[in-house]
């Protein structure tokens, strides 16, 4: 259960959390190429809601339905973790 503190005399510090997502960038790319992956930062990684929303602006500036899937992308030595986006019709 949460904890309840008083917060008369104190500093209360509010933090927004925003995450960057290249939206300009990724459409291009899944215009292009129909597919696309976004790479999970270490200190602030993507959650499926953002993913959820970004799938649905994408789908608005692309044009065609954009979904997404947690996946991991192997490159020759290393796996990077984050979301395999593509367009439906792929």
């Amino acid at each position: 259960m949460s904890k309840i503190h008083r917060t008369v005399g104190k500093k209360i510090i509010k933090h927004i959390k925003q995450t960057f997502v290249p939206y300009e960038e990724l459409a291009d790319i899944l215009k292009e190429d129909g597919e696309a992956f976004l790479e999970d930062a270490e200190e602030r990684p993507l959650k499926r809601q953002t993913m959820w929303y970004a799938s649905k602006k994408l789908s608005k500036m692309v044009g065609r339905e954009v979904l997404y899937c947690r996946a991991l992308l192997r490159l020759e030595d290393e796996y990077l973790e984050g979301y395999a986006l593509s367009t439906k019709d792929r």
